[in-house]
């Protein structure tokens, strides 16, 4: 049975009841904030440490090992959040695609190509994969610069994520080794790409369409135009090493209640969305030459484009429909946690309320303040107002130009269009 939340229970004659009342309360408090914050904090970088000590003292000897020790390491810190979303705030994703697509999930490592429309588009992939049983090995793309931040970044640098310098000339050095990290994996893994290379606005959507436009590329009205080069480059990879297909996946949250936002499930409000799995054999991604490769990626879009706008017109994605039932251990491992790290709080507490000394109080207040700062931060990380200005493009209005990633875009010849990487 899915896990109650406030917005669904305790209704009486429309109007909601006092415990309703009170639970919504405690949800919006700050306080409740800032002591989740300082549980992922305090649980982040003692899990950083277990995750360093296995990395130097068992990875040298047993990679396998190595992994298996870092996925239960790496579970307990990402399925605190999960447990936000779906027993705090009891937010739910409706599961799309046939049945023989979804089986084939799980049977091998897969590149799973979406759309990077939403604050939480993270946190979706997050609650999905826990629910398909797989959440510690779903692996990303990310910017190096993360690999330095505490507890996130420090977590997927130990995880064998994938950092980026986000600079062609240098990634393409080292990317194939990465890879083939990730595609030694005895377990399957799930690797996430957003090719559109950042999250959706209007500001980039206009210089996308302004782009495509000078290009004669395609127009879309749901995406970014998506940028080539990881994709091709993956696409070749992957097709090498004998992977037999990579997933389409489109997100949408049509009939939510509530925005699709980070400060919504920490509010306790549920917000609910549709995630759609497509499988396309390798064997029909024509990888021979970069521009037959970005022509896919190219016609790709503009079928997420048109799956996109039927979604919004029905509230249907192809496929049937399933609930996935909602896991108990990210659950129990969040209790767990906040029972750790909160009778240390309680102390504490008490022991400033009755030191009477002005600096310990001080001192009190000032560690408050910046666990507000730290909540800040990690909300802004995922702010569409806040994400990066990658994507803007940078062309000199030639018949061909460059993209800020380095994509050389060529103009349609003989009905074709025509991408080339630099």
């Amino acid at each position: 049975m899915p896990a109650p939340s406030t917005s669904d229970a305790g209704l009486r004659d429309g109007q909601p009841s006092v415990l309703q009342r009170t639970l919504a309360a405690v949800k919006t408090s700050v306080i409740c904030h800032a002591f989740f914050t300082l549980m992922f904090m305090t649980s982040g970088l003692i899990l950083n440490v277990f995750q360093l000590l296995v990395y130097l003292l068992v990875r040298p000897f047993s990679r396998h090992l190595y992994r298996r020790i870092n996925y239960y390491l790496i579970y307990t810190s990402w399925s605190q959040v999960v447990a936000l979303a779906q027993w705090w705030s009891g937010s739910r994703l409706r599961v799309w695609g046939t049945d023989e697509d979804l089986e084939a999930l799980l049977a091998d490592h897969h590149l799973c190509v979406m759309n990077h429309s939403y604050e939480v588009d993270w946190l979706a992939c997050w609650m999905v994969t826990d629910q398909f049983g797989v959440l510690a090995n779903a692996k990303t793309f990310a910017k190096k610069s993360l690999q330095w931040v505490p507890i996130i970044g420090w977590n997927w640098a130990l995880s064998e994520h994938i950092f980026l310098e986000r600079s062609w000339e240098k990634d393409s050095q080292t990317i194939g080794g990465k890879l083939d990290l990730l595609l030694d994996y005895k377990d399957k893994i799930l690797l996430l790409l957003f090719s559109e290379g950042t999250r959706f606005n209007e500001k980039k959507h206009k210089l996308s369409l302004e782009f495509a436009n000078k290009r004669n590329l395609p127009k879309l009205k749901h995406h970014l135009l998506p940028r080539p080069k990881g994709f091709v480059y993956c696409a070749q990879h992957f097709k090498q090493r004998g992977v037999p297909a990579i997933f389409d996946v489109q997100l949408g949250f049509r009939d939510s209640p509530n925005p699709p936002k980070i400060m919504t499930i920490l509010n306790g409000h549920p917000f609910v969305g549709d995630i759609y799995f497509r499988r396309v054999p390798l064997n029909q991604v024509p990888t021979d030459t970069e521009e037959e490769c970005t022509k896919f990626l190219y016609d790709l879009y503009v079928h997420k484009d048109k799956v996109m706008e039927d979604y919004l017109e029905t509230g249907r994605f192809p496929g049937t429909v399933r609930e996935l039932p909602v896991r108990v251990w990210p659950a129990v491992n969040m209790t767990a946690w906040a029972i750790l790290t909160g009778a240390p709080c309680l102390y504490a507490f008490y022991a400033i309320l009755t030191s009477g000394s002005t600096f310990t109080v001080v001192a009190f207040s000032t560690f408050i303040a910046l666990l507000f700062s730290v909540l800040n931060w990690l909300v802004g990380l995922s702010e569409i107002e806040k994400s990066s200005s990658y994507g803007t493009t940078k062309t000199d209005g030639s018949a061909s130009g460059k993209t800020s990633e380095g994509d050389e875009v060529k103009p349609v010849r003989n009905g074709e269009t025509v991408a080339a990487d630099s």
